[in-house]
């Protein structure tokens, strides 16, 4: 059970590894993610390194200021000399590696060209490999001043400063021997190191010089706890008395701890945490780059969404005009829906006669022609009219005609140029985001969108007005009022003819009858037609208000600037995915032990 939680354990962070290299891999707009992820980058392959080299022997290196007694540390815990040591000046220029007889160094990723190999036998040296490092508070100038002469110098020159070989050796190294003395736990630029290389190491705290110094761990450990490093023990070593064979109660007790806690058996529990706080530290210091620039972010997607509103404003307060000015068009349209829901009927005939009466009445132009050239001129003039109406009569095209007038002119759109590239470049954007913008064709397409999405609405509004106009009652009401004045004429004449012309020898009616019937029934049919019409119009212009305003307030999914709302969703999906990935990492089980660490974030 135990192996499979392990395997378990290690599938998770194996998942969680994958996930933050392809989250870096990921090209990145953001100036601010871009460095997070540089940084990310730069790191992974650290922790790539320590998952590899899960059951290799574990990396102790000592880390400590010059004069802290790192190398008689060593000494002290190998049970004889095999580090060079020194009281104050930096004997340590070239790191020495302190392995058991049996060791294969292969397994390590360490650069063994630049260090000095040492074997030894120790118990300790049986699960792990001990690495002397150089001082990171020395200068490579002050080590030349003090040992001009010296060979460790020259070896120092060649491989860069002491800071810089050390830099070099932390991420090959598990654990971290922190030695320190009252006069030297202070250091501001040891403990800047300090908080840098302890991000994927567990930390062990030892003050030495126990024969000629004060115990200052309290205050030690309080100066730790405000770096953010967590030291549950700290230990305070006499280390010349230990290699002399008489180890101190401290010195036993930290012999001890290293016995229990970097065994075999804990060897993989100490990488596991080590890559969890390296993938913690390094997700952190993404999410410290990022932070402080999500505002500007907010301050972007506000810019874009004013601009866009201020557009869809301008463009439904156009469209609004047009469409109350298209009194025509609307009853065309309106008429047409109710005779086909009605059919065949007198009073839809009607309808049908007044809709196109425009052009009816227009083309009794041409019989008052008197020539070829007026019928020519009276033939052209009613062709026209006849193709500017069928144009018309086709919602979606007209209004995608009427576009150029929805007020996207060029100025305007070089004028919101301007301002998103001022907004892009604030946010910390490359300006590569707004340069492959093409404002005319964003603008023609946002125009043609929005227009869209209004002929849709237009159809819906016109199919509400006809269904509540042509409902059954309202039909019978106009059907009986039409046809009551054709039955009316009908049985004026029918009983004149069957009636009065037999029986009581009067004359059939004549033109002085039936002229005025048909100018009343020419009247009677404008009267009906134009109240019906008003009838249809009543409500128009809240309806228009109702669907300009749904226009206002839908998510078109169209917008002026595309590649900037690109840019601006792959940041925030970034930065989403960090937060997850922080999350999960955070998740993620410490052994509890008496090692220190870097506190998570």
């Amino acid at each position: 059970m135990r192996d499979l939680d392990q395997l378990a354990r290690l599938a998770r962070l194996d998942d969680l590894t994958q996930r933050t290299m392809a989250w870096a891999d990921r090209p990145a707009h953001w100036r601010p993610l871009r460095r997070g992820k540089t940084v990310a980058a730069q790191v992974l392959p650290r922790v790539e390194a320590l998952r590899v080299r899960l059951e290799a022997p574990l990396v102790v290196a000592t880390f400590g200021g010059t004069g802290t007694g790192k190398s008689s540390l060593v000494n002290a815990l190998v049970g004889r000399p095999v580090a060079r040591a020194g009281q104050q000046r930096p004997t340590t220029t070239r790191p020495t590696l302190i392995v058991g007889p049996e060791v294969d160094l292969s397994e390590l990723t360490l650069p063994l060209d630049e260090v000095d190999r040492v074997e030894a036998s120790s118990p300790l040296l049986e699960h792990v490999v001990l690495l002397d490092c150089p001082d990171p508070d020395t200068s490579e100038e002050a080590a030349a001043d003090d040992l001009a002469s010296s060979e460790a110098v020259t070896q120092d020159r060649s491989g860069g400063s002491n800071l810089a070989i050390l830099r070099r050796m932390l991420p090959h190294c598990d654990v971290l021997l922190y030695t320190s003395t009252q006069q030297k736990y202070k250091s501001a630029r040891v403990i800047e190191e300090l908080s840098q290389a302890a991000a994927g190491c567990r930390l062990v705290f030892v003050q030495t010089h126990a024969d000629r110094s004060e115990d200052i761990r309290e205050d030690w450990a309080e100066q730790l706890r405000g770096a953010g490093i967590e030291a549950p023990d700290l230990f305070f070593v006499d280390t010349q008395t230990a290699l002399a064979g008489r180890p101190d109660a401290e010195t036993q007790r930290l012999h001890d701890l290293l016995a229990e806690e970097l065994t075999g058996s804990q060897r993989a529990r100490i990488r596991r945490a080590n890559v969890a706080d390296l993938l913690q530290a390094l997700l952190s210091q993404a999410h410290d780059e990022t932070d402080p620039h999500r505002p500007q972010l907010e301050q972007l997607d506000t810019q874009l969404d004013e601009i866009d509103a201020t557009l869809r404003t301008e463009m439904a307060g156009t469209l609004k005009r047009e469409l109350l000015g298209s009194r025509g068009l609307w009853e065309r349209r309106m008429v047409a829906a109710v005779t086909e829901r009605w059919g065949s009927s007198p009073f839809a005939g009607l309808l049908r006669v007044w809709s196109g009466l425009g052009g009816w009445i227009a083309s009794l132009a041409l019989f008052r022609a008197r020539g070829a050239a007026q019928m020519a001129l009276i033939g052209a003039v009613q062709g026209v009219r006849h193709l500017q109406q069928r144009r018309e009569e086709d919602d979606a095209a007209a209004l995608q005609r009427r576009g150029g007038a929805l007020g996207l002119d060029e100025s305007r759109l070089g004028r919101d140029r301007l301002v998103v590239e001022g907004a892009v470049r604030e946010a910390g954007f490359d300006p590569v985001v707004l340069s492959n913008e093409d404002l005319p064709d964003r603008g023609s397409a946002m125009e043609a969108t929005f227009l869209s999405a209004a002929s849709r609405r237009i159809d819906a509004v016109v199919a509400r007005l006809a269904e509540r106009n042509a409902r059954l009652p309202v039909r019978l009401w106009y059907e009986l009022l039409f046809v009551a004045y054709i039955a009316f004429v009908l049985w004026r004449a029918g009983s004149n003819f069957f009636y009065e012309s037999f029986w009581n020898d009067e004359p059939i009616l004549g033109t002085e009858f039936w002229i005025p019937a048909l100018l009343f029934f020419l009247l009677w049919s404008v009267v009906l037609a134009t109240l019906y019409t008003r009838r249809l119009h009543r409500g128009l212009r809240k309806r228009v208000d109702e669907m300009t305003d749904e226009l206002l307030s839908a998510q078109l999914g169209a917008t002026l600037f595309p590649a900037v709302r690109e840019a601006l969703t792959a940041t925030r999906r970034d930065l989403d995915e960090l937060g997850e990935l922080r999350r999960d990492v955070g998740s993620i089980e410490r052994p509890s032990t008496r090692l220190g660490a870097a506190r998570p974030t």
